[in-house]
């Protein structure tokens, strides 16, 4: 299978595979009844609207489904029960504070797993390869749950008045205060993206260090920059996948751990809060946008490997 019908292949499994989530959500929702009694949280708000169905129950199973289907192309996605807003305004408007933390977080780990991993398989066996094995192994045993509740109280304390609310929802990103919390998340969620990728780095380094190709480098002069550029660039297909398979489940998980701990009112934040109060039309929608994301994530995966890496392209 050349490259352009493996793409092509792998385009039409993620459409599949998404269609596929709808079907399960559909099932687990109908099948599941009140969240709310299934999870023992809190009743819904007496919204006006909060006793509507999230579909036509007297519709027909299929009807129900494609009706579903239909809000989640046409991005009309109901009526927040909890908040009493459009899920689609309070994705965008919640999500693009989740972003301006995760996304600085991914982009400084993978930044530091790749210097320290590579300059510590480069010294391997010195004491700075130690420090930095023995320093990932520590920030991966502290739960960042931990570490974001006592850095953040201690912050809190030490930055701001005793009656501060942490990140103010009614102000803008960028400003002071929710620029300081967001730099909070983003210091303890960076280090455990970097711990994750570190070790793979490492191994991944060390193996192509010790490659013929690296010594015929070293032996036509090439300097310490163009060897790590070499070898970096061979090692990126199986980082790639780390990436996905590790990395992704991490951030996932971080988002409403570090959201409930340090009340950064992201996403991640505004879903546990809808799965207390019964708000099914934001807790579906929300789950089937994180489903998309890692099925796009793991195409993606798919695409930079056979772009990137020649040796795919017939096989």
């Amino acid at each position: 299978m050349n490259r352009g019908r493996y793409i092509a292949y792998r385009v039409a499994w993620a459409g599949v595979a998404s269609l596929v989530v709808t079907v399960v959500l559909f099932v687990v929702a109908t099948s599941i009844g009140d969240l709310t009694d299934t999870l023992g949280g809190a009743e819904s708000p007496p919204f006006p609207d909060a006793e509507a169905e999230f579909w036509d129950e007297s519709d027909p199973l299929y009807v129900q489904y494609l009706d579903w289907l239909a809000s989640l192309v046409t991005l009309d996605w109901g009526e927040s029960l909890r908040y009493g807003e459009p899920v689609t305004d309070l994705v965008v408007e919640r999500g693009k504070i989740t972003a301006a933390y995760l996304v600085p977080s991914v982009v400084l780990g993978t930044a530091l797993a790749t210097l320290f991993g590579y300059v510590a398989a480069a010294r391997e066996g010195g004491l700075l390869d130690g420090s930095v094995r023995t320093s990932t192994y520590l920030v991966l045993a502290v739960p960042n749950f931990l570490v974001a509740a006592t850095l953040g109280r201690y912050l809190e304390k030490r930055s701001f008045s005793p009656g501060d609310e942490g990140y103010a929802l009614n102000e803008v990103i960028l400003s002071g205060s929710n620029v300081f919390w967001i730099g909070v998340a983003v210091a303890i969620l960076s280090t455990h993206v970097a711990a994750v990728q570190l070790r793979q780095v490492r191994a991944q380094s060390s193996e192509y260090l010790a490659a013929e190709f690296t010594r015929m480098l070293h032996a036509k002069g090439l300097g310490p920059l163009g060897v790590a550029r070499h070898v970096l660039r061979a090692a990126i297909v199986p980082l790639t996948s780390l990436f996905v398979a590790e990395v992704a489940g991490l951030l996932l998980v971080s988002v409403f751990v570090i959201e409930a701990v340090l009340r950064i009112p992201g996403l991640g934040f505004i879903t546990w809060n809808a799965l207390n109060f019964n708000d099914a039309p934001l807790v579906l929608n929300v789950t089937f946008l994180v489903a998309l994301t890692l099925i796009f994530a793991s195409l993606l995966e798919d695409i930079i490997a056979v772009t990137l890496d020649p040796r795919l392209d017939d096989g």
